[in-house]
């Protein structure tokens, strides 16, 4: 008989500039929206390395702050 652990899923967010930032045009944009989206609603813990990138995770993305790990 075989047992399965559930790993957790753990994503990291270095910053979220391409969200207010220059330099991005909408097709990157939104191609990054898209991604960070999927991969914040499926992340059981997320990573940030401060509070300002916490809370745009939280604004922008509606991540719960329980997920949220500050290292």
């Amino acid at each position: 008989m075989f047992f399965t652990m559930k790993e957790p899923k753990i994503v990291t967010v270095e910053n979220l500039d391409f969200v207010s930032g220059p330099g991005y045009s909408w097709l990157r944009r939104h191609i990054l929206n898209i991604r960070y989206s999927f991969l914040l609603r499926h992340a059981d813990i997320v990573r940030v390395p401060s509070k300002a990138v916490a809370d745009d995770v939280v604004k922008y993305y509606f991540v719960p702050k329980s997920k949220i790990r500050i290292v």
